[in-house]
């Protein structure tokens, strides 16, 4: 079974919850929105929700790891639910919570939710890197955090794990390799599962990965009929992902409407496999 085989849903679109959960809703202050909050604030009702798209087709979504999310999934793999694919580090969620309960409290619900086991693990790797923590080295402490959140999903078995687009490009924007050795390294080390990225600058990722002698398996960019936020611009992602080998998704950016045929047609040019739907219409369903 293919990467797209094991998380496409209709139309070959990965079901998407990352931005919603951290709050990115759309900008109308109707009673869409109200339900909208209201069934992510609930664990059951999202759980329902969850179930009711896994009828609909989607086999997986596209999600930050959040309390609420790992209550609406359950401590065990359901069949009759999306398995969630986890976006990481969730730098928003852990500055959100050390907010709410401070940065001792923040780090000790991260730890009561992997619990002992996968922490004496997690100490146990994190010997080797120990001077380059005591260095504060950027990417020994970015391996060891998502290292920690991936605690969190093993049990559902990620098919594919993506690194958030914020560190993707900050890889990109200073020339370092080392931040996405650091993912790929953590992956591999925490699931079976691929190792895929998000990026706001597709137009530049493919040569660098190229240059730094890496491979990705996934990646989800921005692409629309519009060009919005495809850098460099429309024509050279296009171009740039004609090449690629690896299945890509189209970013929808949080939109809260569907792909409409203009956008398709894009995707379509590009060889994409489908659009991450975000789409508010599709969780609150009929």
């Amino acid at each position: 079974m293919t990467l797209i085989d094991a998380i496409g849903g209709p139309q070959g679109d990965l079901l998407g919850l990352s931005r919603l959960l951290g709050g990115a809703l759309a900008e109308d202050r109707g009673e869409a929105r109200r339900k909208l909050i209201a069934r992510f604030q609930n664990p059951g009702l999202l759980r329902e929700s969850l179930r009711r798209l896994r009828g609909a087709g989607y086999r997986a979504v596209l999600t930050l790891g959040e309390g609420r999310l790992f209550e609406a999934l359950g401590r065990h793999p359901a069949s009759d639910l999306p398995v969630p694919l986890p976006v990481v580090p969730n730098l928003q969620g852990f500055m959100r919570e050390a907010v709410e309960f401070g940065m001792l409290g923040a780090g000790l619900r991260r730890a009561w939710r992997v619990g002992p086991l996968a922490l004496a693990g997690l100490s146990l790797r994190g010997v080797g890197r120990l001077p380059a923590l005591a260095r504060r080295e950027f990417p020994a402490m970015v391996q060891s955090f998502i290292e920690l959140e991936l605690a969190d999903f093993i049990r559902y078995d990620p098919p594919v794990v993506f690194l958030q687009a914020q560190m993707t490009d900050l890889a990109l924007a200073f020339n370092n390799p080392r931040i996405l050795e650091a993912f790929f390294a953590a992956v591999r080390a925490r699931t079976g599962g691929a190792a895929g990225l998000l990026t706001a600058n597709f137009g530049a990722l493919g040569a660098a990965l190229k240059s730094w002698g890496l491979e990705t398996e996934a990646v989800i960019a921005p692409f629309n009929a519009a060009g919005e936020q495809m850098r460099p611009d429309r024509e050279q992602c296009l171009h740039a992902a004609k090449a690629c080998e690896f299945p890509i998704w189209a970013d929808r950016l949080g939109r809260p409407d569907p792909p409409d045929a203009a956008d398709r047609s894009v995707m379509d040019q590009g060889g994409l496999a489908g659009a991450v739907r975000e789409d508010q219409g599709l969780w609150l369903g009929p």
